[in-house]
């Protein structure tokens, strides 16, 4: 199949989900699938189609990396896996179409009384913060000294007490979006913004400022009607935060490690190349896939255990011991993707790619495990739209958190972290909306 009936093949698939979308409601009513259909178009069609323009062979290529000509030469199968993702994203389509929506109250209210919402957000926002600065704290790493360039040590290496304390990070970033939707007071409001980001930057949690903003935007979304204007300063505020993320992104390492005298502020000097870079996961696909089907075609499904490593991850280190957990890792998929790309044994360390979550469909059953999970995930997002209507303050920041753990699933691929993220999310919305059902007085 020539490429252009490729590209006209998966442009009829966007089509039909877009169309989905129009008969299903419009936009606020769909906006986790629309948005899961924006991010497939970046990740799953124009970016190969830009790498395979360029002729990129190998999963890093010649450009932006120190492993020039290293990796499996996956040029050849391009064409391939956009069939296949091309179909997935079919199935996904029918799995969310083969329910029937339910009709709901557009009129937006809240499910019951609210007590000082906007105190009881800071509230939460506080003691998750804390919880973050004094796991740092207690391994000996004081994030002030490193934000003033005063001290050798890197958070952003540096191995936390406990990653259930840093996880609360994700709880951070859904206080600021339930913040922005209540409309705390803008002094209070930027403080937090903030003091977070800065946080963020110097743990290197660059997707947790990237989901941060994107859930603020989908807050926009919902409370404000889209009109031309709308649209106009939506794409000045698209040019604005790419401009913001390729500053974060060139100067990630500099940040982290307090050098400022390094930094990069002009977007001249930006190399615009390196947006694709970002998003270049398909590539390991396109890896793994050739590795199962061509170079190890011998090699074995791991039937989706890799998706119930969330149990391990879960596993107290204090309570199961270090040499038990351990003991069974790496999953399934993780060590399979590092065989695809074949290199040395003392490079696995040091060199890798993230795949999309579209490969972790395929390593659990081939083309069955793709389309099935595809199909299942399709039908699982129209559960929660029926589940979650936007008729209540609650549903409407539930239905935000997945839009925005849409981005980090179907980018960053691995499920078990995935459930993490949406797990300490969903903490962040429950605990805010529990205390503000409660009277009681913060003074």
């Amino acid at each position: 199949m020539g490429i252009y009936l490729i590209i006209f093949f998966n442009a009829l698939v966007y089509f039909f989900g877009f169309y989905i979308i129009k008969r299903s409601g419009g936009l606020k009513q769909n906006l986790p699938f629309f948005f899961y259909l924006v991010v497939s178009i970046v990740y799953i069609f124009i970016t190969p189609l830009y790498f395979y323009s360029v002729q990129r062979e190998t999963v890093w290529g010649n450009f932006y990396t120190n492993y020039r000509g290293v990796g499996v030469y996956i040029y050849d199968y391009y064409d391939i896996v956009l069939i296949y993702y091309g179909l997935a994203l079919l199935f996904f389509i029918f799995g969310y179409n083969s329910i029937k929506s339910k009709s709901a109250n557009n009129k937006v209210a809240s499910m019951y009384k609210l007590y000082n919402p906007k105190m009881k957000i800071i509230l939460v926002f506080f003691i998750t913060f804390l919880i973050v600065l004094t796991d740092f704290l207690i391994a000996g790493v004081n994030p002030f000294a490193i934000l003033l360039g005063t001290s050798e040590k890197s958070m952003f290496v540096n191995v936390a007490t406990t990653n259930y304390m840093r996880n609360f990070a994700d709880t951070i970033a859904a206080t600021l979006i339930i913040a922005y939707y209540f409309k705390v007071e803008k002094k209070y409001f930027v403080v937090m913004v903030l003091a977070s980001f800065i946080l963020f930057a110097l743990l290197g949690f660059r997707y947790r400022i990237i989901i941060t903003i994107l859930g603020i935007f989908f807050v926009y979304v919902y409370k404000n009607r889209i009109k031309l204007s709308t649209i106009l300063k939506l794409g000045i505020g698209v040019i604005i935060f790419v401009l913001f993320m390729l500053f974060i992104t060139v100067n990630r390492f500099v940040f982290v490690r307090g050098d400022y005298k390094n930094m990069v502020f002009n977007p001249t000097k930006f190399d615009y190349g390196i947006l694709f870079e970002q998003t270049r996961g398909i590539l390991a696909d396109i890896n793994v896939i050739k590795y199962m089907e061509v170079l190890e075609p011998s090699v074995s499904y791991d039937y989706g255990i890799t998706f119930l490593y969330f149990i391990v991850r879960a596993l107290p280190r204090s309570i199961v011991g270090n040499e038990f957990k351990d003991s069974l890792y790496p999953a399934p998929a993780p060590k399979l993707i590092m065989d695809a790309y074949m290199l040395p044994n003392e490079w696995t360390k040091t060199v890798g790619e993230a795949p999309l979550h579209y490969c972790y469909f395929y390593i659990a059953g081939g083309l069955l495990g793709l389309f099935g999970f595809s199909y299942f995930f399709g039908i699982f997002y129209k559960w929660w739209k029926n589940k979650f209507p936007i008729n209540t303050d609650r549903n409407i920041i539930l239905q935000v958190i997945l839009c925005i753990i849409t981005f980090q699933w179907i980018s960053r691929g691995y499920f078990p972290q995935t459930l993490d993220h949406f797990s300490f999310l969903i903490i962040g919305c429950f605990t805010f909306f529990f205390l503000a059902r409660h009277k009681f007085s913060l003074r």
